[in-house]
């Protein structure tokens, strides 16, 4: 079994506060710049998906007994650590929830609230060599903070003393918190942080002055608590220098493709719409529209102004789910088949879904995991191999995978008038639109799905 290094921390006041188990005080403002870092490698090439058939899957079990998952990450050494709204980070070893939690928060998180407390965790890109993480979650008065910690000797505990504030953003509601948080290829930090309101009263996704409704970008390893990026969009300008992507109402869940660096958000809708959409990760400074569109609709107008706003990939309607989970491109080896593609779910369905981005057009678009199968799922996640895993309402971890070679037609479109052909023998409700590339250099449309 590894044993970490022993680690000293210095507790310090930030701003006047107590450095206690959830980083109490306020976070000091960052040194504001620190240099662009060069990014090795080139990105993949992007190759058309295959025509295959895809073969029935269904989600295996790998743990139970959790209180609603809210995220999970593998180390690299077979175990998972997952984190439970209620404020607990458990560790998942072959399959059993270690009694004994990574670490426990649970009096410093309001987890009766319905979109309140422990979020999400990210493992530092060198986490092996320092027992660095990074935890996402709602404080008592319902604020958004961004913690660091640390391990302890032993590779299942953290140490509670070790934690440090990074950031604190005050949320003026209690709803549309946002909650996830990876790092890039450019081994920066980056944060999703929702409007804070029903419907966004005070337009939050179109205030750039604060952080909220936006995907935020910061460097962790440099500064105290954190340094900002020079090349930000928002940098030298009095709108918050934090901020990478704007104009988002709750994106709860998002992912980092390293492979061909895009970042792929699934933004919960308000009344009417879910979106997905995937960008360059390098495109900083994109506006993906709310509070202005829902999706692809004007939000509570027949008419609106839409230029220079980003446009979503997939969007499907309230008929068929309520709130959209984001996932990464599927990058493991036991579906081929599913190789490159975007997986999303919806939390009330909880269907299972993927699609395939080229150039800008959706070209397969499949049901992975039908409607009611393993109830509510609340979030997705990566195993250390890059399977997808499944995170449930009722308490489960679960893999997606091969269920038998009985295959299954799945639905591939290359063009407007053979989406129309497929959708409709897909799906009735199913109905393809040809979109305009608004802030997408390069592309010359995209292909919209609706449900």
């Amino acid at each position: 079994m590894r044993k970490w290094p022993i680690v000293v921390v210095l507790l310090a006041a930030v701003g006047g506060g107590w450095i206690g188990p959830v980083g109490d005080g306020a976070a000091a403002a960052p040194v504001l710049l620190s240099t662009p870092r060069a990014v090795t490698g080139t990105p993949a090439t992007p190759v058309l998906p295959t025509e295959e058939r895809l073969p029935d899957l269904e989600a295996v079990l790998v743990a139970e007994g959790l209180d609603r998952p809210t995220s999970a990450v593998a180390p690299g050494d077979g175990r998972l650590f997952v984190t439970e709204k209620s404020g607990v980070i458990r560790v998942v070893d072959d399959g059993v929830v270690l009694p004994d939690p990574l670490l426990d928060l649970d009096d410093a998180v309001p987890d009766h609230r319905p979109e309140r407390g422990l979020l999400a965790i990210a493992l530092h890109p060198d986490f092996a060599a320092t027992g660095r993480f990074f935890v996402h979650l709602t404080d008592l008065d319902g604020d958004s903070r961004l913690i660091e910690y640390r391990m302890s000797a032993d590779p299942n505990i953290a140490d509670p003393t070790s934690a440090r504030l990074i950031l604190k953003v005050d949320q003026p509601g209690e709803f549309h918190n946002g909650g996830m948080l990876q790092f890039g290829p450019d081994g920066y930090l980056y944060v999703s942080i929702g409007d804070g309101g029903f419907g966004d009263p005070d337009r939050n996704g179109r205030l750039r002055e604060n952080m909220l409704g936006s995907i935020l970008r910061i460097d962790v390893d440099a500064g105290k608590p954190y340094t900002v990026p020079a090349d930000n969009p928002y940098v030298g300008t009095p709108l918050a220098s934090e901020i990478w992507l704007s104009g988002m109402r709750n994106p709860w869940r998002f992912f980092i493709d390293p492979v061909n660096r895009q970042i792929v958000i699934g933004d919960v809708g308000q009344l009417r719409r879910e979106e997905v959409t995937v960008l360059p990760l390098d495109a900083g400074g994109l506006d993906l529209g709310w509070p202005i569109m829902e999706g692809d609709e004007c939000y509570q107008a027949d008419s609106c102004d839409s230029e220079g706003l980003v446009m979503p990939d997939v969007v499907y309607s309230h008929s068929s789910g309520c709130a959209v989970i984001g996932g990464p491109l599927y990058r493991g080896a036991s579906i081929p088949e599913l190789q490159g593609m975007v997986v999303y779910a919806d939390f009330c369905s909880g269907r299972v879904r993927a699609f395939f981005l080229f150039e800008g057009h959706v070209l397969r678009h499949l049901d992975l995991i039908a409607a009611g199968t393993y109830g509510p799922i609340l979030s997705l996640a990566l195993d250390e191999a890059g399977e997808v895993l499944l995170l449930t309402e009722m308490g489960e971890v679960r893999r997606l995978q091969r269920a038998d070679e009985n295959d299954r037609t799945s639905t591939s479109t290359s063009s407007k008038a053979d989406c129309r052909a497929a959708s409709s023998e897909a799906s009735p409700n199913f109905r393809c639109r040809s979109r305009g590339a608004a802030g997408r250099p390069g592309y010359p449309h995209r292909t919209v799905f609706l449900r």
